[in-house]
């Protein structure tokens, strides 16, 4: 991710670059579904509460 695709995922009302299927999502109920991240039980992400916020050195550095 560069610096202007962060600042673009961040910003209200700016458009995503076409063709890349950034703007499009999936739904998920929780009551049927089991969210799987595949994120491994060693990730920094597991280290931080559950509504922890992260800086974007964070973000860069991990």
């Amino acid at each position: 991710m560069t610096p202007e695709d962060f600042l673009r995922s961040i910003t209200p009302g700016i458009k995503q670059p076409d063709g890349l299927d950034l703007d499009s999502f999936k739904r998920y109920d929780p009551k049927s579904e089991k969210l799987n991240l595949g994120i491994p039980k060693e990730s920094v992400f597991y280290k931080l509460c559950d509504h922890a916020l992260i800086t974007f050195s964070d973000f860069i550095f991990y």
